[in-house]
């Protein structure tokens, strides 16, 4: 009896160690399949021109450049301050992974971001994925900050770098060595002229039906701001960026009735005023104030996709 009871407890504790082997082999075979994650920036022509590049900056499966791969995109829209929402409809948005999905085109440029020295690619992408939530720009020009910047900002803060991209205005505006005098006095220039000529048509018909009258749409020269205010939510503009030191320049009209966002549009005398047709980025107003009275209406630029 003594025996079997010895050669049962020695069959007990081969069988817990197998099992804990087991176990431990699983585990390990499970560490192993943790995907390698690796974050390119994605540059394209503008649809307009082939002189400027528009990027978005993405993470993803290493070596895989699909849709399925694709874990998280950041694109920025011409005059926004914050990236697209994840799967975004609109046209920038689209475009930037067509640019990440096709990367053999002409007209496409890829850049797979090499992690700074003994960061691993998936703790750059933690790291990507934390400072991108911080980004919220409080202006925008085509020179920077603009969407290139966007693009590059997370990247720069996690302390991996891009290289530069001929025709990607503004790409390095957070950089301290930004080439933004150069930038200025070049390509700035060329998109402005083309701009001009791009808006020419629709601008002279805004004004012949609005201008006129001393009105655009529910705007009207005179008008007190809070009387604005009014006719801006009405007419669903998308934000009001004010020029002053504030930290957050932007106010969304359509979701936002914060009495101090109120107070810091009416202690303001110039505001950029944006709108919004089903996602897409329509028209763009300045509006000068003088006396707390709207003085001036002037369109800034219209239907174009920006850098």
């Amino acid at each position: 009896m003594r025996k079997h009871i010895i050669i049962f407890k020695c069959f007990t504790i081969l069988l817990v160690i197998s099992l804990n082997y087991s176990c431990a082999t699983q585990s390990d075979k499970k560490a192993k399949k943790v995907v390698e994650l690796c974050t390119t920036l994605a540059c394209r022509n503008l649809t307009w021109t082939d002189k400027f590049k528009h990027c978005g900056t993405f993470i993803h499966e290493c070596s895989n450049y699909t849709e399925v791969s694709i874990r998280n995109q950041y694109s920025l829209q011409g005059f926004a301050f914050q990236y697209d929402p994840e799967n975004s409809g609109s046209s920038t948005y689209q475009a930037d992974r067509e640019a990440f999905l096709n990367k053999d085109k002409p007209d496409v440029t890829h850049q797979l971001i090499t992690p700074p020295t003994g960061m691993s690619a998936n703790e750059l992408v933690d790291l990507i994925r934390s400072n991108a939530k911080t980004y919220k720009a409080v202006a925008y020009w085509p020179y920077g900050p603009n969407s290139n910047s966007a693009a590059d900002f997370p990247i720069h803060k996690s302390g991996a770098r891009t290289k530069k991209i001929d025709g990607a205005l503004g790409l390095h505006h957070y950089h301290k060595d930004s080439e933004l005098d150069e930038i200025k006095n070049s390509a700035v220039k060329l998109f402005y002229e083309y701009a001009s000529s791009k808006s020419k048509d629709l601008i002279k018909q805004i004004k012949s039906q609005t201008f006129n009258s001393g009105s655009f749409k529910n705007l009207n020269i005179g008008d007190n701001k809070k009387t604005v205010i009014e006719s801006l939510r009405e007419l669903q503009a998308f934000y009001i960026s004010i020029q002053d030191d504030s930290a957050d320049g932007i106010i969304d009209l359509r979701t936002n009735n914060n009495p101090d966002y109120q107070n810091r549009l009416l202690a303001s005398d110039h505001w950029n005023i944006t709108y919004d047709d089903k996602g897409e980025t329509y028209w763009f107003l300045r509006l000068d104030f003088n006396e707390e009275q709207l003085a001036e209406i002037s369109v800034k630029s219209s239907n174009l996709e920006l850098p």
